[in-house]
C-alpha cells in the first residue's frame, strides 16, 4: 500500500513540474516588437501540434469586401479623403488583381500540416509575424522569426515553399481590413457634415438622432469638432443644449475645457470680451400646486452674437423640445 501511495505522489509531482516548465503562449498583443517576438513564436510553435493537413484558403468574400470599400471611396471628392483612403483609391485596381492572382496560385497549393485549430501552421506563423511587425518586416526579421519557430517545430519542405503564399494572403487580409475601416471612418465623417448641416437649418431632432448613432465614433467626433472650430459664421457655431443637472457655470466650463469657449466669455478663455453667447430660450416645469405643465420660451434678440443665426433660431420657436434648453 505504501509503494502505491509513493508512486502516486511521484506521478503528481512530475505532472506539476511538467506543467510548470511547459511553454505558455502569450496573448497576441502581449509580445513587443522584435525583442519578444522570437520567444512568442517559440511558445506558439510548441502549442501547434495538431493532426491532419489543411490547405491555405482565401477567406470568402475578400475580393468583394475590397471592391465595395474602394467603390465607396472612389465616389467621394478627392479633397475629402483621408491619406489612407487616397492610397487605396490609387492602388485599388492593383490590389484586386493581386487577390485574383493569389486565388489562382492557391488552387494548386498542397495540403500542409495544421495546428489544433485547423489552420495551416504556416498561416498562423504569417499572421503572428505580420501582426507583430505591423506588416513592415525585412529579410533579417523574417529569418529570425523562421529560426525561432523552427528551433521548436521545423517547417516541412512544402511549408517552406508555401510561406510566400501565406505572407501574401495575410498582407492582403490586413489591407482589406484597413480598407473597410477607412470606409467606416469616411462614413462617420460624412455623418458629422450632415449633422452640422441639419443643425444649421434648425433640424435639431434629426441631428440628435444622428449624433446618438455616432457618438462613440472617434472619426465622427473629430470631424464635428473640426467643423465647430472652423464654422461658417465667422468661426462661431450655434449649439442646442438640454440641461440635466443644475451645476453652476457647467456649460461655460465644459465648452472652455475643450478649447471652445463661449462667444464673449472672457472669464473662460474667449479671445475678446463681449455679449455672452449663452441664452436660456425655453424652460418647462409643473406648477407646484396644481401640477399643470407650464412652458415659457423667448428667443435671443436679433443682435450680436445671435445675428448670424436668425434662420436657425426661427426654427426653434414653437417646436417640441426638451424641458430646459439653452443656446
Amino acid at each position: 500500500m505504501h509503494w502505491i501511495i509513493s508512486a502516486a505522489g511521484l506521478a503528481i509531482l512530475f505532472l506539476l513540474a511538467w506543467c510548470t516548465h511547459r511553454p505558455v503562449p502569450r496573448a497576441y498583443r502581449d509580445a513587443t516588437l522584435d525583442d519578444a517576438l522570437p520567444a512568442h513564436l517559440k511558445a506558439l510553435a510548441a502549442e501547434t501540434e495538431g493532426r491532419g493537413r489543411a490547405r491555405i484558403r482565401m477567406p470568402r468574400g475578400l475580393l468583394g469586401s475590397l471592391e465595395r470599400s474602394v467603390r465607396f471611396l472612389n465616389a467621394l471628392p478627392a479633397q475629402d479623403l483621408l491619406p489612407a483612403a487616397r492610397w487605396l483609391c490609387d492602388n485599388g485596381r492593383f490590389l484586386q488583381e493581386e487577390i485574383a492572382s493569389l486565388r489562382l496560385a492557391l488552387e494548386g497549393a498542397p495540403r500542409l500540416p495544421r495546428c489544433s485549430s485547423g489552420t495551416p501552421r504556416v498561416c498562423l506563423f504569417a499572421r503572428e509575424l505580420m501582426g507583430h511587425s505591423a506588416a513592415a518586416f525585412d529579410r533579417g526579421r523574417l529569418e529570425r522569426a523562421v529560426d525561432a519557430w523552427q528551433s521548436v517545430t521545423p517547417f516541412t519542405v512544402e511549408e517552406t515553399d508555401c510561406l510566400p503564399l501565406a505572407l501574401r494572403l495575410t498582407l492582403l487580409e490586413l489591407i482589406c481590413l484597413s480598407a473597410n475601416q477607412c470606409m467606416h471612418e469616411q462614413q462617420a465623417r460624412l455623418s458629422a457634415v450632415r449633422m452640422e448641416r441639419l443643425l444649421r437649418h434648425g433640424h435639431e431632432r434629426q441631428a440628435q438622432r444622428l449624433f446618438k448613432r455616432n457618438e462613440h465614433e472617434s472619426a465622427f467626433l473629430e470631424q464635428l469638432l473640426s467643423q465647430v472650430r472652423t464654422g461658417e459664421e465667422a468661426g462661431r457655431a450655434l449649439v442646442l443644449i438640454r440641461l440635466e443637472t443644475g451645476r453652476t457655470h457647467q456649460i461655460r466650463a465644459q465648452f472652455s475645457s475643450r478649447g471652445l469657449p463661449l462667444c464673449g466669455d472672457a472669464k473662460y478663455g474667449a479671445a475678446a470680451p463681449g455679449p455672452l453667447g449663452l441664452w436660456s430660450y425655453r424652460i418647462a416645469f409643473c406648477h407646484p400646486q396644481t401640477g399643470r405643465p407650464l412652458q415659457f420660451s423667448h428667443l435671443p434678440p436679433a443682435e450680436d452674437p445671435w445675428l448670424p443665426f436668425q434662420t436657425a433660431l426661427s426654427q426653434l420657436q414653437g417646436g417640441p423640445h426638451g424641458q430646459n434648453e439653452r443656446t
